[in-house]
């Protein structure tokens, strides 16, 4: 399974979400970036990596918190793990959700939580990491079985 690593608090709201001011759960549906994805996108699956980094992070929870209405703390977060899997629907260079900021947005449907984050180091691009594909497989017939994960409130 190829994985991305997207910096924190974006991976939690693409695999976790998080309920806004208004009182709905929200969940991020597209993942920004500068490049056009090296890979078919039509339904295949990918592992959300959450960076190690938290270089920007105060800026990302103002941001998360100003233009989208969701509080998150540090604490909240998980850093340098596989947090879960989601289906990449295609690329887009203009989208009406809130999240695209662009040039171009990733189309994320699908979001499954693991179980357990599995610890890995990231990777620019996309990437796979073969010291945890035995565990990233279970987890998925996991998915594929309906035993989603449960996050704390």
């Amino acid at each position: 399974m190829k994985l991305l690593t997207i910096r924190e608090p974006w991976a939690s709201l693409i695999i976790y979400g998080a309920k806004a001011r208004n009182g709905k759960w929200v969940k991020k549906d597209i993942e920004n970036r500068s490049w056009v994805p090296n890979i078919a996108m039509n339904g295949v699956r990918i592992g959300v990596h959450a960076g190690k980094s938290t270089a920007g992070l105060a800026g990302s929870l103002m941001d998360a918190e100003e233009i989208y209405g969701i509080v998150l703390l540090k604490s909240d977060l998980i850093f340098g793990a596989v947090l879960g899997s989601v289906e990449l629907v295609t690329w887009v260079a203009h989208s009406k959700s809130k999240w695209f900021n662009g040039p171009v947005g990733f189309v994320l449907k699908d979001p499954f939580a693991y179980p357990k984050p599995i610890p890995c180091n990231g990777q620019l691009n996309f990437f796979t990491d073969p010291d945890i594909s035995r565990t990233l497989a279970r987890y998925e017939r996991l998915r594929v079985a309906g035993k989603s994960a449960k996050r704390k409130q």
